[in-house]
């Protein structure tokens, strides 16, 4: 028997990203040539439909189509094309997929009995198996994943692949050929196999459709969001995704943090706001026509402490698009939520409330400043939740302080209900260096522990939604010394201050702006810190595909809530 337990990665290179694209682009093109060009260029056709027909996840049948051509096209070079447009479609299959199942964090499963189990049989006859399951109607996909995740021989496996589809390509060429089957009767064939994979999915999108044609009959509200959690609804979340690619592209905030004030009911050790201050707060109004101008797919209304401002239900309705972007964020220490200021501002247009958690404990107290503070989350908390709507974010700063005691809080998390989202430390802003992780023996351990959280499988850390590639980036943050370069503020995110002026992030609070292009021009372009990894930036400067894989987890995550 083989081994693969050599085989491991901790990213997916660019390299193997631009094959996962080529799949996509190829396979676009297969059944775009499919459906305009199905008789003008017959070799070429079947060669691209190959892929999207033999790809790892394809979804449409090559037998019809192999009958239909055969009926006109030469037989032989008809399977040799088909042949090599398969091998084209498992080689790229093999450059993606196999760095996708070793990650080192994706590769749990390969600990199953099940996979085992499976991966004995397979190399116990790995070629011979590959051949008959290419030949015959036996299901390939198991097949090709054991070829993926155990990184079976590449040459050995396009040469099964050709040995095995070749013959069989041939057969369903011949019986076009010989028997002249009507394209009726091909095109049906093709669209009974289609059903057979997917009768499901599509009985429960013509159940879907015939309750909204009931709803409408009977005068009711359609509600297309009503699959989804009750936090966002699938227009607002399509809208999310929209927003952040236009923004991406145009090169807008993805996220912006409205500072309503900088003022605080707490005092944290690891924060820089606390003492009251003048900060010339403005209007509702003025807020929502600066955030309008942003125009970013997330807005978190944060301070200082948002609810000591009266007006804060006023600034949400302000900012609220219904069904729309922006998702809008109450970032809160709780001291001053209750559950009738929560109903309120949930009412106004608030869709998350994130709300800060240092340590699983009354030593949350000391660390905020506030005594009794965490009693009253853990009757606060679990209340609000228990109300059904999944919106309740708890928030945690990584520190020297309670770093080993995150998996204690994900617990917490779990038992209250709610979600966590971790952040780290900078001392940027307090100039406290007591609170940074120390490299190696603070890293080494904090490894250790995201080592355990992110294989365990038991469900005690089910609440958190940083992914572990992020939280890993947090403790690369301080092993490579308090630096990572190439910061995005301005471009992917900012802060909106109490009196309307823009500011790059929380650690240049006086640098203030009076614009978004002022800001680019006299800041971000020339911008050299590298000082902080905190949540925002993190979770903004991920790149495309790992942001929506994040937020459909988190979408996952909201959803299982109710």
């Amino acid at each position: 028997m083989e081994s693969d337990v050599q085989y491991r990665f901790d990213r997916m290179t660019p390299l193997t990203w631009a094959f996962g694209a080529l799949i996509a682009l190829l396979g676009v093109l297969g059944v775009y040539m499919m459906a305009v060009h199905t008789r003008n260029y017959p070799l070429l056709t079947v060669f691209l439909y190959s892929i999207p027909s033999n790809c790892a996840i394809a979804i449409f049948p090559h037998e019809p189509v192999l009958v239909l051509y055969g009926k006109t096209v030469n037989l032989w070079k008809l399977t040799a094309v088909a042949t090599l447009g398969t091998i084209l479609a498992a080689y790229l299959d093999y450059k993606f997929f196999s760095p996708l199942l070793n990650l080192s964090y994706s590769a749990k499963y390969k600990s199953h009995r099940y996979y085992q189990n499976a991966h004995n049989w397979f190399y116990k006859i790995p070629f011979i198996s590959l051949v008959v399951a290419g030949f015959s109607p036996i299901p390939f996909y198991p097949f090709k994943f054991m070829v993926y995740a155990s990184k079976y021989p590449l040459w050995k496996y396009l040469s099964a692949v050709a040995v095995g589809r070749f013959p069989r390509y041939l057969y369903l060429s011949a019986l076009g050929y010989l028997f002249q089957i009507p394209n009726w009767i091909i095109f049906g064939s093709f669209i009974c196999m289609f059903l057979m994979v997917y009768y499901k999915k599509i009985i429960s999108w013509i159940k879907k459709g015939f309750v909204l044609l009931s709803r409408f009959a009977r005068g009711e509200k359609i509600r297309t969001g009503d699959r989804m959690s009750k936090n966002i609804t699938l227009p607002m979340a399509l809208g999310i995704a929209a927003r952040t690619a236009k923004n991406i592209i145009i090169k807008r905030p993805i996220c912006i943090a409205l500072e309503v004030t900088h003022n605080c009911t707490a005092n944290c050790r690891h924060c820089d706001k606390g003492p009251k201050v003048e900060d010339f707060q403005k209007t509702p109004e003025e807020y929502a026509r600066i955030c309008e101008e942003l125009s970013p797919a997330i807005i978190q209304i944060a301070g200082g402490e948002p609810l000591l401002r009266e007006d804060l239900p006023d600034i949400v309705r302000a900012l609220h698009r219904r069904n729309r972007p922006p998702y809008l964020v109450i970032v809160t220490n709780a001291s001053l939520l209750t559950k009738e200021k929560y109903l309120e501002l949930r009412e106004a247009g608030v869709r998350q409330f994130s709300i800060s958690l240092d340590f699983p404990d009354e030593r949350h107290d000391q660390f905020r400043r506030i005594p009794g503070l965490f009693k009253r989350l853990e009757g606060l908390v679990p209340g609000l939740l228990s109300l059904g709507n999944g919106d309740i974010t708890l928030n945690t700063c990584i520190t020297r302080d309670n770093y080993p005691y995150i998996k204690d809080v994900a617990r917490l998390a779990t038992k209250w209900g709610a979600k966590l989202n971790f952040s780290s430390y900078t001392d940027l802003r307090t100039h406290n260096d007591s609170f940074n992780l120390r490299h190696p023996e603070d890293t080494s351990r904090l490894s250790a522990i995201i080592d355990d959280m992110y294989r365990s499988s038991n469900g005690d850390y089910r609440s958190v939604m940083t992914s572990e590639k992020v939280l890993r980036r947090y403790n690369n943050f301080y092993e490579v010394g308090r630096n990572i370069p190439d910061c995005k503020t301005g471009e992917k995110f900012l802060i909106v201050n109490p009196d309307g002026r823009l500011t790059p992030c929380a650690m240049f609070i006086d640098e203030r702006y009076d614009s978004h292009e002022e800001l680019m021009e006299k800041f971000a372009t020339n911008n050299a810190c590298g000082g902080c990894y905190i949540s925002i930036r993190a979770n903004t400067e991920k790149p495309v595909w790992e942001l929506l894989a994040d937020n459909l987890r988190a979408l996952r995550l909201s959803a299982s809530d109710n």
